[in-house]
């Protein structure tokens, strides 16, 4: 038994089939395009660079005077260069200053943003106001702001500050 008109309704369900598959591969082929492009991959660079930054300059600027061996040492895991060396060379007098005078410092970025990045030099500027909280000898707490110029560079271990210079 024939249905009238049957042939229509397979040509177009064949017909739409078609269109379907041919729409799902071009937005599959755009979707991996764009994800795998230069522009994705420098996108991808930037954020490692802003987040590693980020991370790196409220670790450098954390201290407490019971942890202050472990907290000297996370500053020189995340600095490299002269200013990583200098961290090493000092990291005795870091440690005893904190120590004695009982300081203990806690610091957040609040904002925080790339100037530059250079993905072949491995280098990037980060712009950044930072809020640290700070007490001495066991005293009140007081909040300081400061704005930062930190610069990066790309290294085995990821992106580590090279630089620091507080702006005004």
């Amino acid at each position: 038994m024939s249905v009238p008109g049957g042939n229509r309704w397979r040509a177009a369900l064949a017909a739409s089939a078609a269109l379907a598959v041919v729409a799902c591969a071009w937005f599959g082929w755009s979707w991996w395009s764009a994800e795998h492009s230069d522009f994705a991959r420098r996108a991808d660079e930037r954020d490692a660079a802003l987040q590693a930054g980020t991370e790196a300059l409220a670790r450098l600027y954390t201290i407490d005077h019971s942890t202050a061996g472990s907290d000297v040492d996370a500053w020189i895991s995340v600095t490299e260069g002269s200013l990583s060396e200098e961290f090493r060379k000092d990291r005795r007098s870091h440690v005893e200053r904190a120590r004695e005078r009982r300081i203990s410092s806690t610091a957040q970025v609040r904002h925080g943003a790339l100037s530059a990045l250079d993905i072949q030099a491995g280098r990037a500027s980060m712009l950044a106001v930072l809020s640290v909280e700070v007490a001495t000898d066991g005293g009140e707490r007081t909040d300081k702001r400061s704005t930062l110029l930190a610069e990066l560079r790309r290294t085995e271990g990821g992106w580590k500050i090279s630089s620091v210079q507080a702006q005004r």
